[in-house]
């Protein structure tokens, strides 16, 4: 340090007058002169920032390079502010009486660091994007505690899914001449699973399946989608290509999985109807077409082409009735149907009778009563003529409507629908006759006028006129008792008459009859 004004070889008067001449000396005093003054500017200075507080002492003056700012120059220990980093010598400039003293200290001013960051979040979940932190400087160094948070050194980025979940104190730190730090508290959760198997593809008219079943990440979650009720799954509901979304939540983490489930529509099974043969081959019916069957044939019968042929021939072991199962699938959805097959033996002999001939008159019923092989199955038919048979199939039955004639009528005996007989009853069916004369003489011939066949119409009326028209005999419901009386009870000349037979809505006779006696 230098004290005082450094003029050496100046004069100086101290005042003493045997020492006239004095001369300044380098220690700043006139020799003989035994006062002194000095400066102390305080201590060098390094400091982060652009504000040093001075520290000098005594009574003086700061003063200093351009871009240096004091607060107050005269106050020791004022701020002195730099618009740059650097180091500045700054000068405390001390006066006593004629006596001048200067000390410089040097201010080295360093830009100061600025730790301060922020994640956007402070809790995370395993899945979610990896984080990065926003910083106020860069050049730091981050770091995490406890171990287990997989963070970036550099850039603060977080790798949440090589993380163990857990919560940690993130540090950003500044070292050198001026360090700093910064923390946040960060959490890590590991992250909902929401993972579920899709089911293979379903029929419509499968059973509700349970969606829970399907999980194999996080339970306790919720189901959502077509067809969706309390966790199952209703095929029958969402026919066709169906979106089905699980969600879960685990602490603060919460997942979705959405995945499609195939449901096909039902298949219907036709076996066609059920064959009957003669032998031992028979032909399947089932009918042609999508989607594709086979047959399941059972112990006892031998496919003689491929089963997947709807028409497949086969042929059996024994004359028996077999389950012949015909199966459809259009991959997902299968069907079966039923067609029984019934091999019989045709060789067994029947016998069938119709029962007697018949001659009937007038009269359109009968009672058929025919007879046949035990176990055989019957049928009545009409070959030739009219009628309705009450019951066909038994072998006895009423026949109505017979038609006036030769009427035949067939008895078909079957067993097995291989083998059948027949037998023909005839039934003649007459006309009603009514004679042209009759002799009421009392001689038991022809002593009444017998129309054959009336009580066949109970309800007829009769009328009889003489040939000058005029009504000598009347009777309803007749039933063949005029004896050549009048309606008086008078016997009838012999004579040619006149008669009007009506057959109650049938039809009417009309005609002649000669009385003689």
């Amino acid at each position: 340090m230098i004290n005082g004004t450094e003029l050496p070889g100046t004069p100086c008067d101290d005042g003493n007058a045997s020492t006239a001449g004095d001369m300044w000396d380098v220690n700043c005093g006139c020799i003989g002169t035994p006062t002194n003054c000095t400066s102390d500017a305080g201590p060098d200075q390094l400091l982060c920032g652009f504000v040093a507080s001075m520290n000098a002492n005594g009574i003086g003056s700061w003063t200093g390079p351009q871009g240096i700012a004091f607060a107050n120059t005269s106050d020791p220990q004022t701020t002195a502010s730099s618009a740059q980093s650097g180091t500045f010598d700054m000068y405390w400039t001390v006066q006593t009486g004629n006596c001048i003293a200067v000390d410089t200290v040097a201010i080295t001013f360093l830009e100061s660091t600025d730790a301060a960051f922020a994640f956007a979040q402070s809790a995370y979940c395993h899945g979610d994007a990896p984080p990065s932190p926003w910083v106020a400087q860069s050049g730091g160094s981050f770091s995490a505690f406890p171990i287990g948070l997989v963070i970036n050194a550099s850039n603060g980025a977080i790798n949440l899914n090589q993380s163990a979940p857990g919560q940690y104190t993130i540090t950003y730190a500044f070292t050198g001449a001026c360090p700093a730090l910064e923390t946040q508290v960060i959490s890590i959760a590991a992250n909902a699973d929401a993972s579920w198997t899709v089911p293979a593809q379903l029929c419509a008219n499968s059973s509700p399946i349970d969606l829970n079943a399907l999980l194999t990440g996080n339970t306790g979650g919720t189901w959502s989608g077509t067809g969706v009720s309390n966790g199952y799954f209703d095929p029958a509901a969402a026919t066709g290509q169906t979106s089905i979304t699980y969600s879960v939540a685990l602490g603060s983490c919460s997942a979705q999985s959405a995945q499609i489930i195939s449901v096909m529509p039902n298949v219907v099974a036709n076996a066609g109807p059920d064959v009957v043969a003669c032998g031992l081959n028979a032909n399947m019916q089932a009918p042609q077409g999508s989607p594709a069957g086979y047959w399941t044939v059972p112990s006892g019968i031998m496919p003689n082409g491929p089963a997947n042929d709807p028409h497949a021939s086969v042929s059996g072991s024994a004359f028996s009735t077999y389950a012949m199962i015909w199966t459809v699938s259009n991959g997902a959805c299968t069907a079966s149907d039923t067609a029984w097959l019934q091999l019989i033996d045709p060789s067994p002999g029947i016998w069938v009778n119709a029962g007697p001939d018949q001659q009937l008159a007038v009269i359109d019923h009968t009672l058929l009563e025919g007879s046949a092989s035990l176990g055989t199955t019957l049928n009545w038919w009409v070959l030739s003529g009219a009628g309705s048979i009450d019951q066909p199939n038994d072998s006895t039955t009423a026949i109505h409507g017979l038609a006036t004639g030769t009427n035949a009528i067939v008895l078909t005996a079957m067993l097995n629908q291989c083998a059948s007989v027949s037998d023909t009853v005839i039934i003649q069916v007459d006309d009603l006759f009514i004679p042209e004369g009759y002799s009421p003489n009392g001689d038991g011939v022809n002593d009444t006028w017998a129309v054959r066949g009336i009580e066949a119409y109970p309800q007829n009326d009769l009328s009889i006129f003489n040939r000058w028209g005029q009504l000598v005999y009347q009777a309803d419901s007749y039933s063949n008792g005029w004896d050549g009386r009048s309606r008086n009870g008078q016997q009838l000349p012999n004579d040619t008459y006149f008669y009007v037979l009506n057959l109650s809505g049938h039809r009417t006779y009309n005609g002649h009859v000669i009385l003689k006696r």
